[in-house]
């Protein structure tokens, strides 16, 4: 009878609880807000977290009451990430397959938020600057995310942030690129006094 019952409770577990993809799939954090929550189990409980932008190295993919969660070496154990919000590498990253280096945080996930300069934008009220090296005229855009505008060296989460320009903060648009996954405006974010330029590249959807 025991050995029945281990059968029908193994049946039922494989039945809501499987994996389907293979291993070492390099998958990139892709929440709007901060990060995601690392689970013991899908749906279950938040053992830690991991920063928005990072890339981790799966182990395989879970499909769980209809929905996929991503499996991955947590520290000791392994964490669970919520399908929805995580989204494959494509070779617009610059290394596909992509090194095996999941980058664990523990919960909640730091940031090195503290490091980052947070700058108020260039004054909308004067006119935009002149390139010499782009012939395009510039747009005017406003930063309208709560957490500011990451401004990064290159269109790609992969690059360092130069600087974060707080909501509400105008930037120049000089051109935009389109990847796979997001769409990268090459931006001005400062107009010093002797005419030159600080720019960057930051997500078009948080403009």
């Amino acid at each position: 009878m025991k050995k029945l019952f281990a059968l029908v409770l193994a049946l039922t577990f494989l039945t809501a609880f499987f994996t389907y993809a293979s291993a070492d799939t390099i998958y990139l954090v892709n929440t709007e807000e901060t990060g995601i929550n690392v689970r013991a189990n899908p749906q279950g409980e938040i053992i830690g977290g991991i920063p928005k932008g990072t890339l981790v190295t799966s182990l395989g993919v879970v499909k769980y009451d209809g929905c996929d969660w991503v499996m991955v070496q947590y520290g000791d154990q392994i964490g669970y990430l919520f399908g929805e919000y995580m989204a494959k590498v494509a070779e617009d990253y610059g290394c596909y397959p992509c090194p095996v280096y999941p980058q664990i945080y523990s919960n909640p996930a730091p940031s090195n938020d503290s490091q980052i300069d947070r700058i108020p934008g260039i004054d909308p009220n004067l006119p935009p600057p002149e390139l010499d090296w782009h012939d395009a005229p510039l747009e005017l855009m406003q930063v309208e995310s709560k957490s500011g505008l990451n401004i990064r060296k290159d269109h790609g989460r992969k690059y360092d942030i130069l600087v974060r320009a707080i909501n509400g903060a105008y930037v120049w648009l000089i051109e935009t690129y389109e990847s796979p996954t997001y769409i990268w405006g090459h931006v001005i974010y400062q107009v010093r006094p002797d005419g030159k330029i600080r720019h960057g590249w930051a997500d078009m959807s948080y403009l």
